[in-house]
């Protein structure tokens, strides 16, 4: 298996589905509705802030300029942010229909569908946020990681990007350069971030890195396991109950 946002993913449907089967059938959920996680690295995402009104079909527009294939191949979802923000997630359809495949297979039923990481973010936008506050949550796995910006508690910024072992200074610098990119309407913070919470594979090395920048005011280890931390994203699609 090799996860893209364009090829297909799963080199045989019916061999992963068969592990599939066998985790179901050990835990007892045979012929259940499942929840899927998609991976992050198949999903293409954009933030667009002042949309919480338009309708689909313009929002649609605006991702496919951002989009690697035809806005047609594309399967397209949106959330709505309390402060107008639109959160848009797209995956190719024939990438999509492999993972249904699986559910299909071993006879289950498809329930909630979101990407592990944007999973997390409809929760973490109720949190309260003061004026000019600028806050990253850092989601950290082995080949990957998401960084999602709040400003004043408005979703301005989710993105996945790739790393490699041993690359914290690197992860790093991409959190500090976050103020640059969105500025804090507090001119005495624009250099400066709030807090960032950190998620998953190496989250306490990363947290060492960014202990020695003066530029962030408060740093939180959610959690430094990646199993953990994917394990949550899973429960968290499930707290939502039936769709």
């Amino acid at each position: 298996m090799k996860v893209s946002a364009t090829t297909p993913n799963i080199q045989s449907v019916s061999d992963l589905a068969q592990i599939v089967e066998a985790v179901l059938d050990a835990v007892g959920a045979r012929r259940e509705r499942l929840a899927l996680a998609l991976p992050d690295l198949a999903i293409t995402t954009a933030v667009f802030p002042s949309r919480g009104r338009a309708p689909e079909r313009e929002l649609k527009k605006e991702l496919a300029s951002i989009l690697p294939y035809a806005l047609v191949e594309a399967r397209c979802d949106f959330w709505r942010g309390r402060h107008d923000e639109v959160l848009a997630a797209a995956i190719r359809e024939m990438v999509a229909l492999q993972y249904e495949q699986i559910v299909e297979a071993v006879e289950c039923r498809l329930a909630w569908v979101d990407a592990v990481s944007l999973s997390r973010i409809p929760s973490w936008s109720t949190r309260p946020a003061r004026k000019g506050e600028l806050d990253v949550c850092l989601q950290l796995y082995s080949g990957h990681y998401c960084l999602t910006v709040f400003r004043e508690g408005e979703l301005v910024d989710a993105r996945t990007k790739l790393r490699t072992a041993g690359d914290a200074e690197l992860v790093c610098r991409e959190v500090l350069r976050v103020p640059a990119l969105h500025d804090s309407a507090d001119s005495d913070a624009q250099d400066s971030i709030d807090s960032v919470s950190l998620f998953g594979a190496d989250a306490a090395c990363v947290a060492a890195a960014l202990e020695d920048s003066s530029r962030v005011r408060a740093i939180r280890i959610e959690t430094d396991d990646e199993d953990r931390h994917l394990e949550s994203s899973i429960e968290t699609l499930l707290a939502r109950g039936s769709p």
